[in-house]
């Protein structure tokens, strides 16, 4: 029975040791593909109030972006980013920020320009080609979705 414990607990030291060290790995994994995933240029598919706050928009909540209207957001490895607005009726602006990851789930874009505004965004949807986020400046219950520019 000694010889059994001698031999089991090294044994068990080394799984344990390589599972921290998948786990690791792994959550590692998780973040550099929401990095890949979130990076690149954007451009505004929809928006809609989440009246019922159920963290959807519904397609009662749902309006398409508007014709002649371009909102483009472009997030680049490097953190920097920038949104592009190109209005028909009002013309072209250009807003360059920094934009980091904190947490899971929200991102930090802080204003390059004047005062260093700083806000919030949460980021509901993330996949190879559709980003959805709220939050932001009034941080109201408006979701912002996105398609992946080719």
């Amino acid at each position: 029975m000694k010889r059994i414990k001698e031999t089991l607990l090294p044994i068990l030291a080394i799984l344990l040791l390589f599972s921290i060290t998948s786990c690791d790995k792994e959550e590692e994994k998780v973040e550099n593909d929401k990095q890949k995933l979130i990076e690149g240029t954007w451009l505004l598919y929809a928006a809609g109030q989440d009246d019922n706050e159920d963290g959807q928009i519904s397609e009662n909540e749902r309006e398409p972006a508007e014709e002649g209207r371009v909102f483009e957001l472009t997030l680049s490895a490097d953190g920097n980013g920038l949104i592009y607005e190109n209005y028909t009726d009002e013309g072209e602006t250009t807003t360059p920020f920094k934009w980091k990851w904190s947490g899971d789930s929200t991102i930090i874009l802080t204003n390059t320009q004047g005062a260093g505004e700083t806000i919030l965004v949460n980021v509901l949807i993330l996949t190879d080609n559709e980003l959805g986020v709220y939050g932001g400046i009034d941080d109201s219950n408006m979701i912002l979705l996105f398609k992946k520019k080719v």
